[in-house]
């Protein structure tokens, strides 16, 4: 049975397509070097431009977001957010 999707949850997916469209039209229909990454799939410098952009919009979100609406299984306390963002190698 499908659940209705919470409003709070198709603005954040609509934000995440706004952020993502945004990086990617600067490269429409321009030449891009396409890379292979380590499973051999291709990648642009687009793809992760806009995977950056979506990740940062989510990290904003969470730290500011109330305790209580962060993902949690039911009967227990709410994870803390995050103080930062997750250092990346």
């Amino acid at each position: 049975m499908t659940q209705p999707v919470a409003a709070a949850e198709i603005d954040l997916a609509e934000a995440l397509a706004d952020a993502a469209r945004a990086v990617i039209r600067g490269y429409f229909r321009r030449t891009i070097a396409v890379d292979d990454k380590s499973d051999l799939s291709p990648v642009t410098v687009a793809d992760r431009e806009a995977e950056a952009a979506m990740l940062a919009l989510i990290l904003r979100r969470i730290r500011t977001a109330p305790r209580s609406a962060l993902p949690h299984p039911a009967g227990s306390p709410p994870p803390p957010a995050p103080a930062a963002a997750p250092a990346w190698s």
